[in-house]
Formats: structure tokens, sequence, C-alpha cells
């Protein structure tokens, strides 16, 4: 017997809509199970939700890099979408790093293998129309929290245990001199 559905893929595909998106949604738990370098400008993300409902459910979900040119929009949204892995000095590294990258493709596939097994918390919509309607798009995401568990993803771990989540970088401390004046 195989393991594909043809059945339910067949439903699906008569029906118009894909059972492969999770639901929107503002506060799923997830790590990145996959993340490829797709071009010069995006990487593919798969976050596989850890718990309530949608447990072992995957968003698949692209990250674009703003272009020069791009509306400034472009920015305010990328800057969501990587918030949550912020607190992940790896993370710092590699965005750093990839300003160093002979091109412009090695720079996004440092990025990207950086991503694979991190751990957030995300927020999706499900799109309508278009193209992709049925898929998730990534609105966010958010550092995860001390008091959330989290399914270890790891060699170290083949029986599924839980453990504490790591503990994001503690946010740089800023000072300024007496004398600024505020903006």
């Amino acid at each position: 017997m195989t393991e594909t559905f043809f059945g339910e893929l067949y439903n699906e595909a008569e029906s118009g809509v894909s059972q492969a998106a999770i639901p929107a949604g503002d506060d799923y738990l997830g790590i990145v199970t996959r993340a490829e370098q797709h071009d010069d400008k995006m990487i593919f993300l798969t976050l596989q939700v850890q718990e309530g409902a949608q447990k072992n459910k995957d968003a698949d979900v692209s990250l674009y890099f703003p272009q020069p040119g791009d509306k400034r929009g472009t920015r305010v949204y990328f800057v969501k979408k990587v918030a949550g892995f912020m607190g992940y000095p790896d993370v710092k590294a590699a965005f750093l790093s990839a300003d160093n990258a002979p091109t412009k493709t090695q720079a996004m596939e440092l990025i990207a293998s950086t991503l694979l097994n991190k751990t957030v918390r995300f927020s999706v919509n499900l799109l309508g129309e278009g193209d992709y309607a049925g898929t998730n798009e990534l609105k966010e995401t958010k550092a995860i929290q001390i008091t959330d568990k989290v399914q270890v993803v790891a060699e170290a771990s083949p029986n599924g245990e839980v453990a504490d989540a790591p503990s994001p970088a503690p946010a740089p401390v800023v000072t300024t001199p007496s004398d600024a004046v505020p903006f």
C-alpha cells in the first residue's frame, strides 16, 4: 500500500481547496523543519506546529528579502517576519556574514541553513484568492518565551522528550550620554 492518499488528493483537486495549509492563526508554536533558498530574494520555510489542534501539521511559507527599489513597506513586513529569530546569536552572525558571501545565492543559503531547527511563535494568514489561494502566508514571528515547552528536534532526543525552550539572547544595553538631547 502506498503512503500517498490518492483519493484525498483527488477530492482536494475536485473541490479546489487544498488541505495542505493550516488555518489562519496568531499564536502557533513552530519549529523550522525546512529552510531552502529559492532564489536571490526568497527563502521557503516549513514551520511544523508543536502544540494544539494543528500539532505536527506544516505551514509552508515564504520569506521575501527586500530589494533595492522595493516599496518601504516591504522592509516593515520583513522585520515582522524575522523578529522571532533575532534572539538566536547564530542568526545574527549569519546575517552579518552574508554581507561577505561571494554571491547573493550563497548569502541566502547561509541564512536559510541557519534558520533550520529554530523555534518561534508565528502567525499566518490563509490566502483566499489568486494563484496561491489555500496556502499560508507568514504574517510575523515572535521570540519564544522561557515558559514554552518545545519538542526537541535533535539526535540527542530520539525518544521525543519534551524540554524547556532555549532562552533567547538578552537585549543589548543602550546607554546615552547625560547631555543627550531626546528626539
